[in-house]
């Protein structure tokens, strides 16, 4: 019985190689973006939910001192997310240095930023339009804090000023350069902002207020008039 001589191996020709690497190129240049872009998106919502958490804390706050908010001061060792980290982990903070270093892997930290530089540690800041100086009492630096946050009665316009917002400081206001201005990084080139009534909106740059007078006294400092006593 004859048997019929084997097929004769082929390999791939230089051309196809180059072909399937070629394609193989065009399918990661696609894939990469794309789970970059969905790993942000996440990140960004992950943040929003910080924003969230941050509020209820907040408000829970006000309805357990008389309508009054956290002090907007911003160093974490004395400030408002001191104040709220306690009430939301129900245990001491202990702070590693002025610029917040122990609120990694919390809901004051944004999943967003990978990294910051050691003197720019936050990632949310209380609008410092509404900070007040009643009541302050020296801290061992020499600097003072204001121990009285704004009254919640106060804010004539809740659901349209901010309260906090994603910055790169531990206070937030118009700043044309700096820590404390908006910080847009999120998904869509937006950042989070927490509006006094609770509820939570993603801005872009075009959509949050350039100054604090005119048009922009109501998103800083809660309506078309004077500020208020707070």
């Amino acid at each position: 019985m004859k048997h019929k001589p084997p097929l004769p191996l082929r390999g791939f020709t230089l051309i196809e190689l180059l072909s399937v690497i070629a394609i193989i190129a065009i399918l990661a240049g696609i894939l990469i973006p794309a789970v970059s872009a969905a790993r942000h998106q996440s990140s960004s919502t992950k943040s929003i939910s910080n924003l969230r958490q941050i509020g209820i804390a907040a408000m829970t706050h006000a309805n357990e001192n008389k309508g009054r908010f956290p002090s907007a001061y911003w160093k974490a060792s004395d400030g408002w997310m001191k104040t709220l980290y306690e009430r939301i982990y129900q245990e001491p903070f202990v702070d590693n240095g002025a610029n917040g270093a122990g609120l990694e892997d919390t809901v004051f930290w944004s999943p967003v930023v990978e990294s910051t530089p050691a003197t720019q540690r936050f990632c949310y800041g209380m609008n410092d339009y509404f900070r007040t100086f009643s009541g302050q009492k020296p801290l061992k630096n020499g600097d003072d804090v204001p121990q009285d946050g704004p009254l919640n009665l106060a804010i004539l316009h809740p659901a349209r000023t901010c309260f906090i917002a994603e910055t790169k400081g531990g206070v937030v206001c118009k700043s044309s350069a700096g820590t404390a201005q908006i910080d847009f990084r999120n998904a869509g080139d937006t950042a989070g902002v927490l509006f006094f009534d609770g509820h939570v909106e993603s801005l872009t740059d075009e959509q949050v207020p350039d100054n604090w007078q005119g048009d922009g006294r109501m998103f800083w400092m809660g309506g078309p008039v004077a500020r208020p006593k707070i």
